[in-house]
């Protein structure tokens, strides 16, 4: 068995970001003395160690590193994460091994609350969701420790509210999801809780908020995946994605009144219209730009940028819509077709706009 005190002193003290005479300060001690116990020339006393252990939010054991042949951390978080992926109900005891020899890291904490809530869900058993929440609990109370971006203390909470409503508890988690939902990240969430617990007219607000969230965030994407596929000339994914992209746009449309999302439907048809020139010929390419020109005269003869105009948006925070696309939908073609490297598109759009005078 070895013991890695010094090693360990000296570790917590640099992540802590402290020099030996800070940390003496705060201990009451020489530097002189951290450094003796950094360099392995003698101990602390059972008083310091413990106050050590407690400064730097670990257990004594931790502190003083036995090194006691065993899995490492790092292999135990690894070994719980192959389980939960293989669905192997083990990673609940390597769960309970971990905890035993790392109670207070965080990283060991936070994965052994994501097996017990993963499984708490998958067999519906409550003992585990309660376990799950005890740990999600404690993890919060060590988030300091964590280094991973793919976490923080909101993903937490969205789980520890998952646990509750797992549960049955769906007040207690409607409640953690909406005091940690900014930007309607929860909104989703809420809204289903609330619609399963027939709370139908709350519901759809947090609903409504979801959709539009998703709704600008999916023309977002569409548009950086059209980026992506120009810069690779990949043209069949490309033309996948913009329909895609109108098929969704075109669910959120009111059969006679005009929305926001039609001027980015005229972008996307513009673009579709790039592709087909590339891919099917300047007929099917100039059929994409007649329709992209239609939507954009609809528009502009009624524009529209109320959020109430878009279907399904029901007792949403009164707003409009922005974007960078032109002042009219009509302008927002020109701009894209002469951004437009290619000379044979902008040669169309030419020919259509003055077959029209």
């Amino acid at each position: 068995m070895n013991i890695l005190l010094g090693e360990n002193i000296r570790k917590l003290r640099k992540s802590q970001g402290l020099t030996q005479e800070q940390l003496a300060e705060v201990l009451g001690v020489t530097p002189g003395a951290v450094y003796k116990w950094e360099a392995k020339l003698s101990v602390p006393d059972i008083n310091l160690i413990i106050e050590l252990a407690s400064f730097f939010d670990t257990s004594v054991d931790v502190l003083l590193g036995y090194d006691i042949k065993g899995k490492s951390r790092t292999e135990s978080i690894a070994l719980m994460k192959q389980y939960s992926l293989e669905h192997n109900k083990d990673c609940l005891s390597e769960a309970e091994k971990a905890l035993t020899k790392y109670p207070n890291f965080f990283d060991v904490v936070f994965e052994s609350a994501s097996c017990y809530h993963l499984f708490g869900i998958s067999l519906n058993d409550k003992a585990m969701l309660r376990r799950g929440i005890e740990l999600y609990n404690r993890s919060l109370s060590l988030i300091s420790q964590n280094n991973d971006p793919d976490i923080s203390e909101l993903s937490i909470c969205r789980n520890l509210a998952g646990c509750y409503i797992s549960l049955g508890d769906i007040s207690r988690g409607i409640e953690i999801l909406k005091q940690n939902n900014p930007c309607y990240i929860n909104s989703s969430e809420i809204g289903f809780a609330l619609a399963s617990n027939e709370q139908c007219e709350e519901a759809v607000t947090f609903l409504s908020q979801s959709l539009l969230s998703i709704a600008i965030e999916a023309a977002q994407t569409v548009t950086g995946y059209i980026n992506v596929y120009f810069k690779r000339k990949n043209y069949s994914d490309a033309a996948a994605v913009i329909n895609w992209g109108l098929d969704f746009l075109r669910g959120l449309h009111y059969e006679k009144k005009n929305n926001s999302f039609d001027k980015i439907s005229v972008m996307f048809l513009v673009c579709l219209g790039e592709v087909k020139l590339k891919t099917e010929g300047r007929a099917a390419a100039k059929q994409a730009l007649l329709e992209a020109k239609a939507l954009a005269e609809k528009f502009d003869s009624v524009p529209n940028y109320k959020i109430e105009n878009i279907r399904f948006m029901e007792k949403i925070k009164p707003a409009a819509a922005y974007d960078d696309i032109g002042k009219t939908a009509i302008e927002g073609i020109e701009n894209t077709v002469l951004q437009s490297d290619d000379e044979e598109l902008r040669s169309l759009w030419k020919e259509i706009c003055e077959s029209e005078k």
